[in-house]
């Protein structure tokens, strides 16, 4: 916590700390300024004294944004800075951006705020006591909506099932991710509103691994299969 003026019982500090179960109710409840109001007053803080303004928690995490209130106070706190961290449900890293402009969020507004997103699916890991190469054609890497030049004169693997997985040919599984860096440049395509499309190649062109390719990668290590990237991915 910061650093402030005045001394605190540590007993009390131990005592509240345990009743509210701060990582728990501070930094995941959706109510963020409520909960850390509580705590606050738990440790016999005035609220009409400096001390109770300057304790606030360097790293903050809010558990969801689904709303325009609680993108705000995360806004807000990030704004006045610290570091938050949250989630928000979306179709993969640019549609994120979207998604705040829904909550009624002006891109000014956030931008300002946003450092980077990161988009995550789980895809199922072949087992590795019973998966099998595989031989696929330049017509079914089509059909399948991936670039046969990619698994040209590649091994590949695909599932067969025994007694470690319990038949089902898939064991355990992998996190393929997409991580993008707000940048000067996408702060610059947010601000004038350009698609999805623009922003997304603008990423790509500065290097950016998309879900897709990173599930690929995966598809080639020979951890998954083509199928199983198609279930957690889009196309394009």
């Amino acid at each position: 916590m910061r650093r402030f003026n005045g001394q605190l019982d540590k007993a009390k500090v131990a005592a509240a700390a345990d009743h509210y179960v701060l990582g728990k109710l501070a930094f995941e409840n959706h109510r963020l300024a409520d909960a850390l109001h509580e705590f606050k007053l738990a440790l016999g803080l005035d609220p009409s004294r400096a001390e109770y303004h300057a304790m606030i928690a360097d790293a903050l995490r809010v558990g969801e944004i689904r709303d325009a209130e609680t993108a705000q106070i995360a806004i807000q706190s990030a704004l006045t800075g610290h570091l938050v961290f949250s989630t928000v449900h979306a179709n993969n890293a640019f549609d994120v951006i979207g998604r705040f402009v829904n909550m009624g969020i002006e891109p000014y507004n956030f931008v300002s705020s946003l450092n980077c997103i990161m988009a995550q699916r789980l895809v199922r890991k072949l087992c590795q006591s019973c998966k099998v190469p595989i031989s696929v054609s330049p017509d079914f890497c089509e059909q399948s909506g991936f670039e046969p030049a990619l698994f040209a004169d590649r091994v590949l693997y695909g599932e067969k099932g025994c007694v470690d997985c319990h038949g089902l040919g898939f064991r355990g599984r992998h996190a393929i991710t997409e991580f993008l860096p707000v940048t000067d440049r996408i702060k610059d395509l947010i601000l004038e509103k350009k698609p999805p499309s623009d922003i997304r190649q603008a990423a790509v062109e500065a290097g950016m691994t998309s879900l897709r390719d990173a599930g690929i990668v995966k598809i080639l290590a020979g951890e998954t299969t083509m199928k199983e990237v198609n279930r957690m991915t889009f196309l394009g």
